[in-house]
């Protein structure tokens, strides 16, 4: 019987944490190119059930072009943690977090946005930044 492996990954500005269930590994990278296609390298090994990664705006959609995954809302994760009275926010333990989260909650995993979609939710992005400074006094 084959063993289906859910990944989780807890992102920020410069580095990333990547918890594999199956083996309990716990991988910590830097958010480059280089180390985006070093853990790509690493699944490429694994049968994968999916990869579930918490919602942070632009950090984690440089990272997930090319996988299908679930996306756990921040909110709701912290939330989560609190509840299992585990919440010490580093790193390991949000890649840990997240992959308890998808497990009970449930998550499924949706295909990536094609580069059209991607495309226009950056613009959708700019845009909102650009009102919000406007807004602002000079």
């Amino acid at each position: 019987m084959t063993e289906y492996t859910t990944v989780s990954i807890g992102i920020a500005k410069d580095t990333f944490d990547v918890y594999i269930n199956s083996t309990r590994q716990l991988l910590h990278l830097n958010n480059t190119p280089e180390d985006h296609q070093q853990l790509l390298s690493s699944l490429s090994a694994i049968v994968l059930k999916f990869v579930v990664i918490e919602a942070t705006g632009r950090y984690h959609s440089l990272l997930t072009a090319p996988l299908e995954l679930a996306v756990a809302s921040s909110r709701q994760v912290k939330n989560f943690a609190r509840a299992l009275d585990t919440l010490y926010k580093t790193a390991p333990n949000d890649a840990r977090a997240i992959y308890e989260f998808s497990r009970r909650m449930e998550l499924e995993a949706r295909p990536p946005p094609d580069e059209q979609t991607q495309c226009l939710a950056g613009m959708v992005t700019r845009r909102r930044q650009l009102v919000e400074d406007g807004d602002k006094p000079l």
